[in-house]
Formats: C-alpha cells, structure tokens, sequence
C-alpha cells in the first residue's frame, strides 16, 4: 500500500474516539461532509494545518470519514 508522500509523522493526535469529537483540526465542526472534505484537501479549509493531502478521491474520503465516525 502507498504512503502518503507529504507525511513526515511528527504531528498527530490518537484518532481514537474521534467519532465524539466537536471539531476536526480544533477548528472546523466534526460533520461527515466537511471531514471528507478535509481528508480530500486540509489546506483548503485550514491552510496552516500541517496535515498533508491524502490523495485519496472523493468516494475513499467519504468511506474513511464514515469509519472516523464510527470510533467512538
């Protein structure tokens, strides 16, 4: 499986329980639509963030934003 070329692994949060949280980054509210499209592109909603583009289409964000959900 492909890495995400952008990631470097030195800022991060456990995701677990992420399905409880308010907010994604601490700054957007924590709704299925805005983390798709958060995984799709970070900087485009936070352009400071350091989380890096996944890469991924629109379909995989939303399967990976349903399985956030899902840790609570």
């Amino acid at each position: 499986m492909p890495g995400v070329a952008d990631a470097r692994g030195r800022y991060a949060t456990p995701l677990d329980g992420f399905g409880r949280r308010s907010y994604i980054a601490g700054r957007l509210p924590n709704l299925p639509d805005l983390l798709s499209a958060w995984i799709v592109h970070p900087q485009a909603l936070v352009p400071s963030t350091t989380m890096p583009s996944l890469g991924v289409s629109a379909a995989q964000a939303r399967d990976m934003a349903a399985y956030l959900d899902s840790l609570q």
